[in-house]
């Protein structure tokens, strides 16, 4: 935070963010057979299991994801992954029908897919930042400009 409360500007290493995008297309086309037509964001979500532990402050860790999602049979693709896109964990496809449903949790700004299959079937929630200015945990990527085409797709998948 600046004076007043004012954020300050990050300033962007654009070459950086790129190369992340690139390793991201790269891994994605890696771990989902059917690439072609995916448009790309990174997500994550925070595990938070011992928070309620000393009021709050206990340990928390984050979960890298490719988030893929494709207009034309509105298909959703999440693929777990680390920071720097070096290796790949779980796939996990949904489409309109294999969902029970969605939501957007307006506090955080979290979405959350429901799957079907009763109440033990379970969730993901994730988070897509415009920008995450890389850690351990989170990724070097800005992704402002891609963010539009994404709420317009969740609009409809979430119908």
């Amino acid at each position: 935070m600046g004076l007043f409360g004012r954020k300050k500007a990050v300033e962007w290493d654009m070459s950086r963010s790129s190369s992340s995008k690139v390793a991201m297309q790269h891994l994605f086309e890696e771990a989902v057979p059917d690439y072609g037509g995916f448009k790309l964001l990174y997500g994550y979500n925070t595990d938070v299991r011992n928070m309620a532990y000393a009021g709050g402050a206990g340990p928390f860790s984050f979960r890298s994801m490719i988030i893929g999602y494709r207009e034309g049979d509105m298909s959703l693709v999440i693929v777990d992954t680390v920071p720097d896109f070096s290796v790949h964990g779980e796939v996990q496809r949904f489409t309109r029908d294999s969902i029970r449903g969605t939501k957007i949790h307006s506090m955080t700004g979290a979405y959350t897919i429901f799957r079907r299959g009763g109440i033990n079937a379970g969730y993901v929630d994730f988070v897509i930042p415009e920008g995450s200015a890389g850690s351990e945990s989170l990724a070097y990527i800005l992704q402002e400009e891609a963010l539009p085409g994404w709420k317009e797709f969740w609009r409809d998948f979430a119908g």
